[in-house]
């Protein structure tokens, strides 16, 4: 079978889960199945649309620059027509026999239908509350969670600007009428979400939890299913033991450096450990 991974980021230059779980999926498939993975690229020195090629883990890898700060509206956020059409002329030389989006941050929700439209099955895994949630966590700066998707709330997450006009007045005015806008924009958003998942044959969740959460989100029920990540833990084997009854010293944090994460949260409690020849080691991408 020809398989074709669609993703953020392969292969991986960062720490992230999506990353790391396909990395492991690529190498374990590629031994019955030919693999391919299409991918944002984040080479430096590229131009808008540049594409390049490598190969990894078994797979050969095709790679489109991606350049965030060309983004001219909300909607360029999730619906890039370029990347569709690269991703047309890709799928015609490859022609696989599934397609998979892994995760489409940074690349185009419309690539879905453009899968659909060469005759392709397309398969969706969702790892987060990436499109419904623009910023994938559900978690607010304030670290409150959204229990509902609720659009009067993500319009206050994503901080609709006023600055620099003159006068309160002048300001709330703005505000409102920006507000308005920015409401059409996420209703918008949502139709086209609903309109392109009628494509997806098959939803995949790593947890029942998130599965539910998906659904009322308003993923289709009878086409989602949960499968739990298939991480090779065999490593850990290598992990020397830690002698028996000798308290635990050493702290690790591994993952993006995000505020949803927690890792503030992980070094105010490391900063109450009183107990001598404690160490807490951070690894992971700074975001800015």
């Amino acid at each position: 079978m020809r398989i074709v991974y669609v993703t953020q980021g392969y292969p991986p230059e960062r720490v992230g889960g999506v990353e790391a779980y396909l990395k492991g999926l690529v190498r374990e498939l590629s031994g019955t199945h030919e693999v391919f993975v299409f991918s944002r690229g984040l080479k430096q020195g590229m131009r808008q649309g540049e594409i390049y090629e490598t190969s990894a883990d078994g797979a050969q890898v095709t790679r489109v620059f991606v350049d965030l700060r060309e983004i001219d509206n909300f909607r360029d956020v999730y619906i890039r027509p370029w990347l569709e059409d690269i991703l047309r002329e890709y799928l015609w030389r490859v022609a696989p026999d599934v397609v998979h989006f892994q995760h489409l941050g940074g690349l185009s929700l419309g690539m879905i239908r453009t899968a659909k439209e060469l005759g392709i099955p397309v398969v969706m895994t969702l790892s987060d509350h990436q499109p419904y949630c623009p910023r994938g966590q559900r978690i607010r700066d304030d670290k409150r969670l959204c229990r509902a998707i609720n659009l009067d709330e993500c319009l206050e997450c994503l901080k609709p600007q006023c600055a620099g006009l003159p006068g309160r007045t002048a300001k709330l005015t703005a505000y409102l009428l920006g507000k308005k806008k920015g409401k059409d924009c996420l209703r918008k958003m949502h139709d086209e979400i609903a309109e392109l998942f009628s494509e997806v044959a098959l939803f995949i969740m790593p947890s029942e939890f998130h599965r539910e959460r998906m659904v009322e989100a308003g993923v289709p029920d009878m086409r989602s299913r949960v499968l739990p990540y298939g991480l090779d833990l065999s490593a850990l084997d290598r992990v020397p033991k830690r002698p028996e009854g000798e308290p635990v010293r050493r702290f690790a944090y591994l993952g993006t450096m995000i505020p949803s994460k927690g890792v503030e949260d992980v070094i105010r409690a490391y900063k109450k450990v009183k107990i001598p020849g404690c160490s807490l080691h951070i690894s992971g991408e700074a975001v800015p």
